[in-house]
């Protein structure tokens, strides 16, 4: 467990490095030789959990690519809006070789990176690898078949803290 939360609701927070970890290696075994990471900024006021995580994930992200010997990977945080995530996918976008594969650290933007990449003409899965993490309940966008890990950390969280009263 990489983190227990008390706010509203309890929450829990599995492993993230090892989530991480593991999605740049299929995104490297598939091929991939520039990978980008969008992220929430944590100043974000709606989120309900900061705690700096993402810019540690920008931070890992960055370690991870060095230990697979990428160079070159870039990284955007982004607010929870269409624009900002637009303004992300633009910075990962630009130089001189594109990404070939998008770590979306955050399913709660991914709706929107989904729409982003459909307006700039590309399709996730066809013109580039896509993987996100985490699961808050969030539908993700139904015109795409997504591979995913349920896990809602606010049920981990209650279940965990019901354990512990017992």
């Amino acid at each position: 467990i990489d983190m227990i939360a008390f706010g509203i609701q309890p929450l829990i927070c599995l492993d993230l490095d090892a989530a991480h970890r593991r999605a740049i290696d299929v995104l490297v075994r598939s091929g991939a030789k520039r990978i980008g990471l969008l992220g929430v900024n944590d100043r974000e006021p709606n989120l309900e959990v900061g705690l700096d995580q993402y810019h540690r994930l920008a931070r890992i992200h960055q370690q991870i690519l060095k230990d697979y010997r990428l160079k070159d990977s870039p990284v955007a945080l982004c607010d929870q809006s269409l624009q900002s995530v637009k303004g992300g996918l633009a910075e990962l976008f630009a130089g001189k070789s594109k990404i070939d594969a998008l770590y979306v650290a955050d399913d709660m933007i991914l709706r929107y990176a989904v729409q982003a990449m459909e307006d700039a003409g590309i399709r996730p899965g066809v013109n580039l690898r896509v993987i996100t993490h985490s699961n808050h309940g969030v539908d993700l966008p139904g015109s795409y078949q997504w591979s995913r890990m349920e896990m809602n950390p606010y049920q981990l969280g209650r279940l965990a803290v019901q354990s512990l009263v017992r």
